[in-house]
Protein backbone atom coordinates (compact mmCIF):
# COMPACT_ATOMS: atom_id res chain seq x y z
CA UNK A 1 0.00 0.00 0.00
CA UNK A 2 1.44 3.18 -1.00
CA UNK A 3 0.32 5.44 2.12
CA UNK A 4 1.68 8.72 0.10
CA UNK A 5 -1.37 8.69 -1.68
CA UNK A 6 -3.68 7.86 1.18
CA UNK A 7 -6.51 10.68 1.86
CA UNK A 8 -9.09 11.38 4.32
CA UNK A 9 -12.08 13.61 5.34
CA UNK A 10 -13.41 13.92 9.06
CA UNK A 11 -16.37 15.58 9.54
CA UNK A 12 -17.88 15.97 13.12
CA UNK A 13 -20.60 18.80 12.78
CA UNK A 14 -20.90 19.15 16.55
CA UNK A 15 -23.94 21.42 17.86
CA UNK A 16 -26.30 19.57 19.87
CA UNK A 17 -24.31 16.65 19.15
CA UNK A 18 -20.49 16.48 21.03
CA UNK A 19 -20.05 13.40 20.57
CA UNK A 20 -19.52 13.70 16.41
CA UNK A 21 -16.73 16.42 17.18
CA UNK A 22 -15.01 13.36 19.47
CA UNK A 23 -15.69 10.53 17.02
CA UNK A 24 -14.13 12.81 14.09
CA UNK A 25 -11.06 13.94 15.62
CA UNK A 26 -10.54 10.57 17.35
CA UNK A 27 -10.35 9.04 13.69
CA UNK A 28 -8.34 12.21 12.36
CA UNK A 29 -5.84 11.20 15.20
CA UNK A 30 -5.30 7.42 14.77
CA UNK A 31 -5.00 8.08 11.08
CA UNK A 32 -2.40 10.44 11.26
CA UNK A 33 -0.50 8.60 13.51
CA UNK A 34 2.64 7.31 12.53
CA UNK A 35 2.76 4.41 14.76
CA UNK A 36 -1.24 3.73 13.88
CA UNK A 37 -2.32 4.28 10.62
CA UNK A 38 0.33 6.45 9.21
CA UNK A 39 -1.23 8.67 7.04
CA UNK A 40 0.45 11.91 5.82
CA UNK A 41 -1.08 14.65 7.84
CA UNK A 42 -0.89 16.65 5.19
CA UNK A 43 -3.64 14.35 3.22
CA UNK A 44 -5.91 14.52 6.49
CA UNK A 45 -8.71 17.28 6.53
CA UNK A 46 -11.00 17.73 9.94
CA UNK A 47 -13.73 19.96 10.00
CA UNK A 48 -15.61 20.11 13.36
CA UNK A 49 -18.01 22.75 14.95
CA UNK A 50 -17.77 25.63 13.04
CA UNK A 51 -15.44 24.37 10.31
CA UNK A 52 -17.68 21.54 9.25
CA UNK A 53 -20.23 24.05 7.21
CA UNK A 54 -21.79 23.57 4.29
CA UNK A 55 -18.64 25.38 2.20
CA UNK A 56 -15.97 23.60 3.89
CA UNK A 57 -17.58 20.45 3.26
CA UNK A 58 -17.89 20.67 -0.17
CA UNK A 59 -14.30 22.56 -0.67
CA UNK A 60 -12.83 19.87 0.82
CA UNK A 61 -14.70 16.86 -1.07
CA UNK A 62 -13.64 18.84 -4.30
CA UNK A 63 -9.93 19.15 -3.24
CA UNK A 64 -9.47 15.06 -2.42
CA UNK A 65 -11.57 14.78 -6.16
CA UNK A 66 -8.18 17.22 -7.31
CA UNK A 67 -5.82 15.39 -5.50
CA UNK A 68 -6.48 11.90 -6.28
CA UNK A 69 -7.09 12.12 -9.95
CA UNK A 70 -5.26 10.55 -11.84
CA UNK A 71 -3.74 8.51 -9.10
CA UNK A 72 -4.22 4.87 -9.72
CA UNK A 73 -2.81 3.43 -6.36
CA UNK A 74 -5.28 6.12 -4.38
CA UNK A 75 -7.16 5.10 -0.93
CA UNK A 76 -9.71 7.61 0.40
CA UNK A 77 -11.65 7.77 3.90
CA UNK A 78 -14.29 9.81 4.13
CA UNK A 79 -16.42 9.79 7.36
CA UNK A 80 -19.24 11.81 8.48
CA UNK A 81 -21.24 12.09 11.80
CA UNK A 82 -23.88 14.71 12.62
CA UNK A 83 -27.28 15.11 11.63
CA UNK A 84 -28.80 14.01 8.38
CA UNK A 85 -32.24 13.40 6.99
CA UNK A 86 -35.54 14.21 4.78
CA UNK A 87 -37.33 17.04 4.30
CA UNK A 88 -40.75 18.15 2.14
CA UNK A 89 -39.98 21.09 -0.38
CA UNK A 90 -42.23 23.10 -2.12
CA UNK A 91 -40.94 23.04 -5.67
CA UNK A 92 -43.33 23.91 -8.64
CA UNK A 93 -46.79 24.06 -6.83
CA UNK A 94 -45.82 20.08 -5.46
CA UNK A 95 -43.82 18.82 -2.38
CA UNK A 96 -40.66 16.56 -3.02
CA UNK A 97 -38.65 14.89 -0.35
CA UNK A 98 -34.63 15.62 -0.81
CA UNK A 99 -32.36 14.15 1.90
CA UNK A 100 -29.79 16.98 3.52
CA UNK A 101 -27.09 16.83 5.90
CA UNK A 102 -27.22 19.08 8.33
CA UNK A 103 -23.84 21.40 8.22
CA UNK A 104 -22.76 23.15 10.83
CA UNK A 105 -24.60 26.82 10.94
CA UNK A 106 -27.48 25.65 8.71
CA UNK A 107 -30.66 27.32 8.24
CA UNK A 108 -33.67 25.40 7.78
CA UNK A 109 -35.22 28.56 5.99
CA UNK A 110 -32.45 28.55 3.49
CA UNK A 111 -31.00 24.73 3.16
CA UNK A 112 -29.61 25.40 -0.41
CA UNK A 113 -27.01 27.60 0.74
CA UNK A 114 -26.51 26.20 4.64
CA UNK A 115 -26.96 22.85 4.15
CA UNK A 116 -25.57 19.99 1.96
CA UNK A 117 -28.19 18.07 -0.34
CA UNK A 118 -28.13 14.44 -0.30
CA UNK A 119 -27.58 15.00 -4.10
CA UNK A 120 -24.70 17.19 -4.10
CA UNK A 121 -23.15 14.58 -1.86
CA UNK A 122 -23.30 12.25 -4.29
CA UNK A 123 -22.27 13.76 -7.02
CA UNK A 124 -19.19 14.81 -4.86
CA UNK A 125 -18.45 11.87 -3.73
CA UNK A 126 -18.74 10.02 -7.48
CA UNK A 127 -16.22 12.44 -8.77
CA UNK A 128 -13.40 10.80 -6.16
CA UNK A 129 -11.56 8.40 -8.88
CA UNK A 130 -10.04 6.70 -6.08
CA UNK A 131 -10.13 2.89 -6.42
CA UNK A 132 -10.20 2.27 -2.99
CA UNK A 133 -13.13 4.52 -1.25
CA UNK A 134 -14.49 4.20 2.06
CA UNK A 135 -17.39 6.53 2.97
CA UNK A 136 -19.06 6.02 6.51
CA UNK A 137 -21.65 7.84 7.93
CA UNK A 138 -23.22 8.23 11.23
CA UNK A 139 -26.77 10.64 11.08
CA UNK A 140 -29.09 8.69 13.78
CA UNK A 141 -27.90 9.35 16.94
CA UNK A 142 -29.26 8.00 20.55
CA UNK A 143 -29.76 11.09 22.80
CA UNK A 144 -27.64 10.09 25.20
CA UNK A 145 -25.22 7.34 27.03
CA UNK A 146 -27.21 3.79 26.65
CA UNK A 147 -28.48 2.05 30.40
CA UNK A 148 -29.55 -1.08 31.49
CA UNK A 149 -33.15 -1.55 31.87
CA UNK A 150 -34.01 1.82 30.63
CA UNK A 151 -35.30 2.79 26.92
CA UNK A 152 -33.15 4.37 23.96
CA UNK A 153 -34.51 7.89 23.17
CA UNK A 154 -33.44 9.26 19.38
CA UNK A 155 -31.52 12.50 19.27
CA UNK A 156 -33.76 14.40 17.50
CA UNK A 157 -32.67 17.54 15.41
CA UNK A 158 -33.56 20.99 16.33
CA UNK A 159 -35.92 21.17 13.17
CA UNK A 160 -38.78 19.17 13.92
CA UNK A 161 -39.51 18.92 10.31
CA UNK A 162 -36.18 17.18 9.74
CA UNK A 163 -36.82 12.65 9.74
CA UNK A 164 -33.28 11.54 10.61
CA UNK A 165 -32.40 9.28 8.12
CA UNK A 166 -28.93 7.01 7.13
CA UNK A 167 -30.63 4.42 4.50
CA UNK A 168 -32.13 7.51 2.24
CA UNK A 169 -28.56 8.76 2.01
CA UNK A 170 -27.06 5.32 1.48
CA UNK A 171 -29.38 5.19 -1.93
CA UNK A 172 -28.02 7.86 -3.42
CA UNK A 173 -24.46 7.22 -3.44
CA UNK A 174 -23.84 5.14 -6.36
CA UNK A 175 -22.01 2.04 -6.06
CA UNK A 176 -18.85 0.65 -8.09
CA UNK A 177 -15.80 -1.33 -8.11
CA UNK A 178 -13.80 -0.09 -4.28
CA UNK A 179 -16.88 1.67 -3.37
CA UNK A 180 -17.66 0.94 0.15
CA UNK A 181 -20.76 2.46 1.71
CA UNK A 182 -21.41 1.96 5.59
CA UNK A 183 -23.65 3.81 7.72
CA UNK A 184 -23.69 3.43 11.82
CA UNK A 185 -26.90 1.71 12.06
CA UNK A 186 -30.54 0.98 10.08
CA UNK A 187 -32.87 3.86 10.07
CA UNK A 188 -35.17 1.95 12.63
CA UNK A 189 -32.51 2.20 15.29
CA UNK A 190 -29.82 4.61 17.13
CA UNK A 191 -26.41 5.27 17.21
CA UNK A 192 -25.76 4.48 20.76
CA UNK A 193 -22.45 5.44 23.20
CA UNK A 194 -21.89 2.95 25.63
CA UNK A 195 -21.04 3.44 29.39
CA UNK A 196 -17.90 5.00 29.91
CA UNK A 197 -17.28 5.02 25.88
CA UNK A 198 -15.70 8.33 25.00
CA UNK A 199 -17.02 7.51 21.49
CA UNK A 200 -20.07 6.32 19.50
CA UNK A 201 -20.45 2.52 19.45
CA UNK A 202 -19.88 2.89 15.97
CA UNK A 203 -16.31 5.11 15.64
CA UNK A 204 -15.27 2.96 18.60
CA UNK A 205 -14.91 -0.10 16.56
CA UNK A 206 -13.93 1.62 13.63
CA UNK A 207 -11.15 2.86 15.52
CA UNK A 208 -9.83 -0.46 16.60
CA UNK A 209 -10.00 -2.33 12.87
CA UNK A 210 -7.81 1.00 12.20
CA UNK A 211 -5.43 0.19 14.88
CA UNK A 212 -5.44 -3.00 13.24
CA UNK A 213 -7.41 -5.52 16.26
CA UNK A 214 -8.98 -7.64 13.61
CA UNK A 215 -5.79 -7.83 11.44
CA UNK A 216 -2.67 -8.07 14.37
CA UNK A 217 -1.17 -10.17 11.85
CA UNK A 218 -1.13 -8.21 8.78
CA UNK A 219 1.18 -5.43 7.69
CA UNK A 220 -1.84 -3.30 6.70
CA UNK A 221 -5.51 -3.28 7.24
CA UNK A 222 -7.77 -4.68 4.99
CA UNK A 223 -11.20 -3.15 4.37
CA UNK A 224 -12.91 -6.54 4.66
CA UNK A 225 -11.13 -7.17 8.45
CA UNK A 226 -12.52 -3.45 9.36
CA UNK A 227 -16.58 -4.73 8.06
CA UNK A 228 -15.61 -8.17 9.64
CA UNK A 229 -15.19 -6.43 12.71
CA UNK A 230 -18.07 -3.76 12.61
CA UNK A 231 -20.81 -6.07 11.51
CA UNK A 232 -19.90 -8.62 14.47
CA UNK A 233 -18.68 -6.09 17.41
CA UNK A 234 -21.28 -3.86 17.09
CA UNK A 235 -24.46 -6.03 16.75
CA UNK A 236 -22.97 -7.84 19.85
CA UNK A 237 -22.06 -4.89 22.21
CA UNK A 238 -25.38 -3.46 22.28
CA UNK A 239 -27.37 -7.00 22.65
CA UNK A 240 -26.80 -6.87 26.82
CA UNK A 241 -28.88 -3.56 26.72
CA UNK A 242 -31.52 -5.08 24.99
CA UNK A 243 -30.65 -2.73 21.81
CA UNK A 244 -30.60 -3.73 18.09
CA UNK A 245 -27.84 -2.18 15.80
CA UNK A 246 -27.06 -3.00 12.49
CA UNK A 247 -24.29 -1.42 10.65
CA UNK A 248 -26.01 -1.16 6.74
CA UNK A 249 -23.91 -1.70 3.54
CA UNK A 250 -24.39 -0.51 0.22
CA UNK A 251 -23.99 -3.78 -2.21
CA UNK A 252 -20.85 -4.87 -3.28
CA UNK A 253 -20.00 -7.54 -5.48
CA UNK A 254 -16.63 -8.07 -5.02
CA UNK A 255 -13.72 -6.82 -3.06
CA UNK A 256 -10.24 -7.12 -4.06
CA UNK A 257 -7.91 -8.90 -1.91
CA UNK A 258 -5.28 -6.32 -2.05
CA UNK A 259 -8.35 -3.44 -0.13
CA UNK A 260 -5.95 -2.06 2.20
CA UNK A 261 -6.75 1.01 3.76
CA UNK A 262 -4.25 1.96 6.27
CA UNK A 263 -1.28 0.31 8.34
CA UNK A 264 -1.91 -1.92 11.40
CA UNK A 265 -0.58 -0.77 14.39
CA UNK A 266 -0.54 -4.18 15.80
CA UNK A 267 1.97 -5.07 13.37
CA UNK A 268 4.63 -7.04 15.16
CA UNK A 269 6.16 -9.81 12.51
CA UNK A 270 8.55 -7.26 11.64
CA UNK A 271 8.96 -9.03 8.02
CA UNK A 272 8.21 -6.84 5.03
CA UNK A 273 5.43 -8.87 3.91
CA UNK A 274 1.99 -8.24 2.45
CA UNK A 275 -0.62 -10.49 2.92
CA UNK A 276 -3.45 -10.45 0.18
CA UNK A 277 -6.78 -11.67 1.40
CA UNK A 278 -7.84 -15.02 -0.36
CA UNK A 279 -11.17 -16.85 -1.54
CA UNK A 280 -11.50 -17.77 1.34
CA UNK A 281 -11.21 -14.24 3.41
CA UNK A 282 -14.07 -13.02 1.18
CA UNK A 283 -16.76 -16.22 1.99
CA UNK A 284 -16.30 -15.76 5.54
CA UNK A 285 -17.45 -12.14 5.23
CA UNK A 286 -19.60 -12.64 2.24
CA UNK A 287 -23.24 -13.54 4.51
CA UNK A 288 -22.66 -10.68 6.54
CA UNK A 289 -22.38 -8.00 3.76
CA UNK A 290 -26.12 -9.68 1.99
CA UNK A 291 -27.22 -9.98 6.06
CA UNK A 292 -26.44 -6.20 6.48
CA UNK A 293 -26.95 -5.19 2.55
CA UNK A 294 -29.20 -1.70 1.73
CA UNK A 295 -31.55 -4.31 0.53
CA UNK A 296 -32.37 -5.49 3.94
CA UNK A 297 -32.70 -2.38 5.41
CA UNK A 298 -35.46 -0.76 6.97
CA UNK A 299 -36.89 2.60 5.30
CA UNK A 300 -39.62 4.01 3.36
CA UNK A 301 -41.15 2.79 -0.04
CA UNK A 302 -40.20 4.35 -3.61
CA UNK A 303 -44.05 4.32 -4.64
CA UNK A 304 -43.07 6.68 -7.71
CA UNK A 305 -40.33 4.40 -9.30
CA UNK A 306 -39.79 1.47 -7.88
CA UNK A 307 -39.88 -1.13 -10.66
CA UNK A 308 -36.11 -1.33 -11.92
CA UNK A 309 -35.36 -4.44 -12.73
CA UNK A 310 -38.73 -6.37 -12.58
CA UNK A 311 -39.67 -8.30 -15.78
CA UNK A 312 -43.11 -6.33 -17.44
CA UNK A 313 -44.69 -10.12 -18.59
CA UNK A 314 -46.55 -11.60 -16.52
CA UNK A 315 -46.12 -15.10 -18.22
CA UNK A 316 -42.12 -14.65 -16.89
CA UNK A 317 -43.98 -14.58 -13.07
CA UNK A 318 -45.50 -17.18 -11.05
CA UNK A 319 -48.10 -14.98 -9.04
CA UNK A 320 -49.66 -17.52 -6.80
CA UNK A 321 -45.44 -18.34 -6.05
CA UNK A 322 -45.04 -14.96 -5.35
CA UNK A 323 -48.08 -14.51 -3.35
CA UNK A 324 -46.65 -17.52 -1.46
CA UNK A 325 -43.49 -15.73 -0.62
CA UNK A 326 -45.19 -12.10 0.46
CA UNK A 327 -46.86 -14.06 3.07
CA UNK A 328 -43.68 -16.19 4.47
CA UNK A 329 -42.72 -12.56 4.53
CA UNK A 330 -45.35 -10.95 6.40
CA UNK A 331 -45.38 -14.40 8.59
CA UNK A 332 -41.45 -13.38 9.48
CA UNK A 333 -42.74 -9.93 10.64
CA UNK A 334 -40.01 -8.34 7.49
CA UNK A 335 -43.12 -5.89 6.35
CA UNK A 336 -41.12 -3.49 5.31
CA UNK A 337 -40.27 -6.36 2.33
CA UNK A 338 -43.63 -7.86 1.95
CA UNK A 339 -45.65 -4.19 1.15
CA UNK A 340 -42.84 -3.47 -1.02
CA UNK A 341 -43.08 -7.02 -3.17
CA UNK A 342 -46.70 -6.85 -3.15
CA UNK A 343 -46.34 -3.29 -5.11
CA UNK A 344 -44.08 -4.25 -7.12
CA UNK A 345 -46.23 -7.96 -7.77
CA UNK A 346 -49.23 -5.71 -8.50
CA UNK A 347 -47.38 -3.85 -11.28
CA UNK A 348 -47.24 -7.23 -13.09
CA UNK A 349 -49.94 -9.79 -11.99
CA UNK A 350 -52.86 -7.83 -10.05
CA UNK A 351 -52.95 -4.42 -11.19
CA UNK A 352 -57.03 -3.78 -10.22
CA UNK A 353 -55.03 -3.74 -6.80
CA UNK A 354 -52.17 -1.14 -7.53
CA UNK A 355 -54.16 1.54 -5.94
CA UNK A 356 -54.47 -0.91 -2.89
CA UNK A 357 -50.48 -1.46 -2.98
CA UNK A 358 -49.92 2.04 -2.93
CA UNK A 359 -52.22 3.31 -0.52
CA UNK A 360 -50.72 0.44 1.84
CA UNK A 361 -47.17 1.69 0.90
CA UNK A 362 -48.54 5.18 1.18
CA UNK A 363 -49.65 4.36 4.81
CA UNK A 364 -46.39 2.51 5.78
CA UNK A 365 -44.13 5.16 4.81
CA UNK A 366 -46.19 7.98 6.73
CA UNK A 367 -46.43 5.74 9.72
CA UNK A 368 -42.47 5.32 9.36
CA UNK A 369 -41.53 9.03 9.00
CA UNK A 370 -43.87 9.44 11.76
CA UNK A 371 -41.52 7.06 14.38
CA UNK A 372 -38.50 8.41 12.62
CA UNK A 373 -38.87 11.93 13.51
CA UNK A 374 -39.74 10.77 17.35
CA UNK A 375 -42.99 12.25 17.64
CA UNK A 376 -44.76 8.41 17.72
CA UNK A 377 -44.78 5.98 21.11
CA UNK A 378 -43.53 2.33 20.14
CA UNK A 379 -47.25 1.31 21.62
CA UNK A 380 -48.94 3.02 19.47
CA UNK A 381 -46.24 2.86 16.26
CA UNK A 382 -46.99 -1.30 17.10
CA UNK A 383 -50.57 -1.19 16.48
CA UNK A 384 -50.56 1.43 13.70
CA UNK A 385 -48.51 -1.12 12.02
CA UNK A 386 -50.67 -4.27 12.81
CA UNK A 387 -53.45 -2.52 11.27
CA UNK A 388 -51.28 -2.32 8.22
CA UNK A 389 -50.45 -5.82 7.99
CA UNK A 390 -53.81 -6.88 8.34
CA UNK A 391 -54.93 -4.82 5.01
CA UNK A 392 -51.61 -6.24 3.34
CA UNK A 393 -52.86 -9.76 4.50
CA UNK A 394 -56.36 -9.30 3.61
CA UNK A 395 -55.26 -7.81 0.15
CA UNK A 396 -53.20 -10.58 -0.37
CA UNK A 397 -55.72 -13.67 0.38
CA UNK A 398 -58.19 -11.63 -2.17
CA UNK A 399 -55.37 -12.21 -4.60
CA UNK A 400 -55.35 -16.35 -3.87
Amino acid sequence: MNLVNAYALLIGVGSDLPVTIADATAIAEVLGDSDKAAYDKENIILLTEKEANRVNVLNALNKISEKTLGIDDATVIIYYSGHGGVYSDEMDNSVKENYYLLTNGYDRNNRSETMVKGSEFSKAIDKISAKKLLVMLDCCHAAGMIQKGQPLLKSKSPDNELVNSNIELLKKLESGEGKVFLTSCDDDEQSVILPDSKNSLFTEVILEALEGKASSSDKYVNVIDLLYHVFKQVPERVLQFNHKQRPIINKIEFLSPDYFICKSAQYVNGKDEIKLKSSTDYDKIKTLLEQYNLDNSHSTINIENIIDNIVSDEHDVNCKEQIKEIEILVFKGETYKAIKKFYELTEICYQDYIKDARFIAYKYNSLFKEKMAGVLEDGFYQRELLKIIRDLEYRLSMCD
